[in-house]
């Protein structure tokens, strides 16, 4: 009898999920791979007031094996003693080990050490980068594409104007359109990170922060009031790779490199963060060493089940599984060995706007592993609301010193939690 490994997942219903995870099953003869569909419906208010909890589609539903989710949840997920540490498994494994991206500022698995441990397999970690629409550029004689925020914010103010029709209605055009989520990536180009590595405390409220709020502000003075790139009425936007093919392509853009602040930087994952594997502990937190678990449907033991969701997490990450993936999500792939195969390098040839994506990996850092990432998150998302409230008034800007409170506000809510 086969050992069947339950993979709780958000991503695809499990008719769908199934049918991939089929190519591995029909190889595999010790091995039942099996989706368990799970998503939560939270808004986002319940999402602030719960920051401090685990989601609940790592609680409630069936039990499983596996868990495919955001790495920002593993901290907690570890706390708890729901996963376990992948040390040994990862150190062990000819094909993991070592073979996952490096930037210039840190490695990717960085993303899902916590206590010293690895507690996931980094699955999909895509980068950002600039939408430039054509039509809008060549329309304002712009035929080159902005490299740092300054540059993003002149043009942007060219390109936001009304514009006659033909048959004299006028349409607005906008110049320049983010998500709330996204103002951390000004804030590192202004030489801030999240959480300061020497010091341990959050500085949001540096000149750094100060030039980035104040960015922000100008920017979304050009935005319209939606975020949607693809309505053609916006010259750029923010935005991941799985936009490339899909949604934006009945548009003539160019994508070009993440702008530039005081230094060159992007981030491994999006607003999600980085989507990894981990294993459940079978025995709830109980020593692996003599249980048997009932997570499964068989007798097998716990190191055989936690062997063999090892095997599915392997494959799961595999390169024969990464092209599934990515003609699902349009993601990029965070293993070497994808990456410089000769698989991929044709891929590219079909589809090369996900080099710009790749080449951004050189620059990316990724999100603190650690239980107050959330709070962090909801933070930076507070102190744009003084800001986005002024939007419509074109001529009124807050000041440094308002910006500054603003984020000292923030600077000092996440500290409270990280001196605890």
């Amino acid at each position: 009898m086969k050992i069947k490994i339950k993979v709780r997942q958000y991503f695809l219903p499990n008719s769908q999920m199934d049918r991939l995870f089929s190519t591995f099953n029909k190889k595999n003869k010790e091995i039942q791979l099996e989706s368990s569909y799970f998503k939560s419906n939270l808004s986002w208010e319940e999402k602030v007031r719960t920051y401090d909890k685990i989601p609940p589609q790592y609680t409630e539903g069936e039990k499983c094996n596996i868990f495919l989710g955001s790495a920002e949840v593993l901290p907690a997920l570890a706390d708890a003693g729901l996963i376990i540490p992948l040390d040994d498994l990862m150190k062990n494994s000819k094909e993991l080990s070592n073979d996952f991206v490096r930037s210039y500022y840190c490695s990717l698995l960085d993303a899902v050490k916590y206590k010293n441990h690895i507690w996931g397999i980094p699955l999909i970690a895509d980068t950002y980068a600039l939408y430039c629409n054509n039509k809008i550029f060549n329309s304002c004689g712009l035929f080159d594409y902005p490299s740092n925020w300054n540059e993003v914010l002149n043009f942007s103010k060219r390109m936001t104007k009304e514009i006659r029709g033909r048959t004299g209605i006028i349409k607005k055009q906008y110049g320049y359109t983010q998500c709330s989520f996204q103002f951390p990536l000004l804030l590192l180009s202004y030489g801030v990170d999240f959480i300061n590595p020497e010091k341990n405390i959050a500085e949001y409220d540096s000149e750094g922060g100060i030039e980035a709020l104040d960015m922000y502000q100008r920017l979304i003075k050009t935005s319209p009031p939606h975020v949607d790139f693809e309505k053609g009425d916006v010259g750029m936007k923010l935005s991941v790779p799985e936009n490339l093919y899909g949604r934006y392509e009945h548009l003539n853009f160019t994508v070009v490199d993440l702008p530039e602040g005081i230094r060159k930087i992007n981030t491994f994952g999006h607003s999600a963060g980085v989507f990894v594997l981990s294993i459940a502990n079978p025995t709830n937190g109980l020593s692996t060493s003599t249980s048997t678990s009932t997570l499964a449907s068989t007798s097998a033991s716990t190191l055989d089940l936690i062997s063999a969701s090892f095997t599915a997490c392997k494959w799961l990450s595999s390169k024969e599984c990464f092209f599934n993936f990515a003609n699902q999500f349009k993601c990029i792939p965070v293993r070497k060995s994808i990456l410089e195969s000769n698989e991929y390098k044709a891929y590219l040839k079909k589809y090369p706007r996900y080099q710009v994506f790749i080449d951004q990996q050189k620059y990316a850092i990724v999100r603190n592993c650690i239980p107050q990432w959330r709070l962090i998150e909801i933070a930076l998302r507070e102190v744009l609301l003084p800001v986005q409230e002024i939007k419509s008034n074109k001529n009124k800007f807050l000041s440094r010193l308002e910006l500054k409170k603003i984020l000292k506000s923030a600077s000092d809510k996440v500290n409270e939690k990280l001196s605890k």
